[in-house]
């Protein structure tokens, strides 16, 4: 079955690797990063500090795209 996205799917990474595997799956996306520190917080888990900086990262990749347009992002 087709699958018709609104937007493609944001990669927020630069590895050569995820664009590979992502590349796969044939649905349409787009390659960002934005220039933030990934500092671990030593008072958080692994997986709170992968949490952490995930959402650090998605934050600003939204506002990123809000500014180019995709104002009807939820």
């Amino acid at each position: 079955m087709p699958t018709t996205l609104l937007y493609p799917i944001i990669l927020a990474s630069q590895s050569p690797r995820r664009r590979e595997l992502l590349a796969l799956t044939l649905l349409p996306f787009e390659t960002m990063s934005v220039n933030t520190p990934e500092t671990l917080n030593p008072t958080l888990s692994p997986e709170e500090n992968v949490l952490a900086i995930g959402a650090i990262i998605g934050t600003l990749i939204f506002v990123d795209l809000n500014r180019r347009g995709w104002n009807n992002l939820q």
